[in-house]
């Protein structure tokens, strides 16, 4: 279902990211090969020269929120599913999943579908094509989470303000999508793992590669341009690795502890 009442594929990007299209692309389309709907890529000057992509160019860097706008009003379908440029598919995309997904929020009028649950609903109320479904509550931290999700085009374009960064809207959207009526909701996988869209989420965090980006680059044979960004030093790595966040969070607890037991002594 293409047009007007139909859903997109949305990329949004900016030149700075441009050496994470290749890979995307190149991976995209070996999980999904012949995608029905129409894919957008969002850049500023630069376009991405491959069959079946169309370019929005929206000029000047502004900001993530004020490009975002701009793209909207160039789309014509109702519907986007928006996944960012540096989330690199690793499995086949369930495509008969989504077909139902998406036609399962147009029958239900829901605003916003998440297709890969982080977080997920707090409760399961449903099941559309083999995938526990629920809402996400008001309140919920990520209630507008920029993870591959539905987003019915309207309530994204008023979910948006020119001058916010991807990780304002996460917060600041998430705060204004509170005072909305639109449903929220999100799938919450399946028993054996399995998902609509299976992704490495992310292959690029402060400006570097990750080492899984690479190691999954790699594993395919796709080049990566170590021109504009380096692969993360290790401690980098270390820094967000389970083993270093549990160590921190405990010391911190033990500081705060610590805090508490100097001056309830005084």
């Amino acid at each position: 279902m293409n047009g007007e009442n139909g859903l997109g594929i949305l990329i949004p990007s900016c030149d700075n990211y441009s050496d994470a299209w290749a890979p995307f692309f190149h991976l995209f389309f070996r999980h999904w090969p012949e995608p029905d709907y129409p894919i957008y890529l969002v850049s500023n000057q630069q376009d991405f020269a491959q069959r079946g992509i169309r370019n929005i160019r929206v000029g000047p860097d502004v900001d993530w929120s004020a490009n975002l706008i701009s793209a909207l009003d160039r789309i014509p379908e109702s519907h986007l599913l928006i996944i960012l440029e540096d989330y690199f598919l690793t499995e086949p995309a369930d495509l008969p999943a989504i077909d139902e997904l998406f036609r399962h929020q147009c029958r239900s009028d829901v605003g916003y579908l998440r297709l890969y649950p982080c977080p997920g609903p707090r409760e399961i109320t449903g099941n559309v094509a083999g995938y526990g479904i629920g809402v996400i509550d008001r309140g919920v931290p990520y209630r507008t989470s920029l993870q591959a999700a539905i987003w019915k085009k309207s309530l994204l374009r008023n979910l948006l303000r020119a001058g916010e960064s991807a990780w304002d809207f996460e917060s600041e959207g998430t705060r204004r999508s509170n005072e909305m009526e639109e449903v929220f909701a999100s799938v919450a996988g399946d028993l054996e793992g399995r998902l609509p869209l299976k992704y490495l989420c992310t292959a690029i965090i402060s400006k570097y590669w990750t080492k899984e980006a690479v190691a999954l680059c790699s594993r395919h044979s796709i080049p990566i341009d170590f021109g504009k960004r380096r692969m993360e030093p290790w401690y980098r790595r270390m820094n967000r690795s389970p083993f270093y966040q549990t160590v921190h969070q405990r010391i911190r607890k033990a500081k705060e502890f610590t805090r508490y037991f100097r001056n309830t002594s005084r």
